[in-house]
């Protein structure tokens, strides 16, 4: 989602720009929300990890789009991956019904993969996928702000309950970030101006956490 900084945005004063940043922040949550998915790996020696992944629709289906290094391990069987709506936690994963956990190259080029989530599943789990159609890679310049919404791994934290269940909450968490120039090739990004943590959204317990 991207958003025009006014004018003036350099000459605000620091109160007025920390109620910029809310006022914005607050309207984005939802519609960021809507359109993002986490991405529970487990493995087999006991490992736990968290990645983040947009929805997309073409031609009436649901992609997520994410990282390939978030599939690390999927070439074995010992590592299970669990996809669910930022809406959601884990324990009402999305059905996936075909997928390209592509390898990123050597220089770290090509590091994208694809999931296709079944539609209704999307629908039951609240999961929005933004028209390819409408987005314009052209409005990202270093004038628009950008907000991006994800499930950071060196946050993610497990327990037990008291019958000794996992219990695994990854803090969803929103960046406020804008590009700093375009060679042509690629983008370079500045650093996450402000970042806001949400509610705990991952949980393998039989009961939700909210």
């Amino acid at each position: 989602m991207v958003s025009r900084i006014p004018a003036p945005f350099k000459r605000l004063s620091q109160s007025e720009e920390d109620a910029l940043y809310d006022h914005v922040g607050k309207a984005s949550m939802q519609h960021l929300r809507d359109r993002t998915a986490g991405i529970l790996t487990e493995t087999s020696d006991g490992g736990i990890d968290c990645g983040t992944a947009v929805a997309v629709e073409i031609e009436g289906q649901i992609f997520l789009l994410t990282a390939a290094h978030n599939f690390k391990g999927a070439e074995t069987n010992s590592t299970h991956f669990t996809f669910f709506s930022a809406n959601r936690s884990s324990n009402e994963p999305l059905k996936v019904i075909g997928s390209n956990y592509n390898a990123p190259g050597s220089d770290g080029s090509n590091d994208v993969a694809w999931v296709e989530v079944e539609v209704e599943s999307a629908k039951h789990s609240a999961l929005v996928g933004t028209d390819m159609s409408s987005i314009d890679p052209s409005k990202l310049k270093p004038e628009v702000m950008v907000f991006l919404m994800g499930f950071p791994a060196a946050f993610t934290k497990t327990s037990r309950d008291d019958k000794g269940a996992l219990n695994i909450i990854a803090p969803m968490m929103m960046y406020f970030t804008h590009v700093i120039s375009d060679d042509g090739a690629r983008l370079l990004w500045a650093m996450p101006a402000l970042v806001t943590v949400q509610n705990k959204v991952s949980s393998k317990c039989p009961s939700r956490q909210g």
